[in-house]
């Protein structure tokens, strides 16, 4: 994780994010990133922030009985990547319910000095054992609070 005052404008709202470099294999015959690569990006992100709000296990759950599962993810695709460039990508929460949350992210182009995509992971606090949601602790609410973007 970075300092926020290193964060370009564009990140202000973001407590958390991180670099990645772009990599010549990151492109495809079209000469820009691979779409499937900008949902690694954002992979990447929600792993790390998770494990920084949550750091004892990178999840709530450390006995996986009852944890988060991803639910949903999209992008949206704003202007192509091309190597070389370095990027940070960024993770919020911009929304909590009952048993579920959402985890907003944006991808940030050094090079252009714009946002480049940004995306959206619905987490869902789920109980494994029964097969169903759970609801959302609130030690876990509280936690996720302190990382809400506007």
């Amino acid at each position: 994780m970075q300092e926020p005052a290193q964060a370009p404008a564009q990140l202000a709202a973001y407590r958390f994010w991180i670099e990645e470099k772009l990599m010549w294999g990151d492109m495809d015959a079209m000469q820009h990133v691979n779409n499937a690569r900008y949902f690694r990006f954002t992979e990447t992100a929600r792993i790390e922030f998770l494990r920084s709000v949550f750091p004892e296990t990178g999840n709530p759950s450390a006995d996986l009985i009852v944890g988060m599962a991803l639910a949903e993810t999209r992008c949206r695709f704003k202007v192509p990547l091309t190597y070389p460039d370095d990027i940070l990508i960024s993770a919020g929460v911009a929304d909590i319910q009952e048993t579920e949350f959402l985890i907003r992210h944006e991808i940030y182009s050094r090079k252009l000095d714009c946002i480049a995509a940004e995306g959206d992971a619905r987490m869902v606090f789920y109980d494994f054992s029964k097969g169903q949601r759970a609801e959302l602790p609130d030690q876990v609410v509280e936690q996720l609070n302190r990382h809400r973007i506007a």
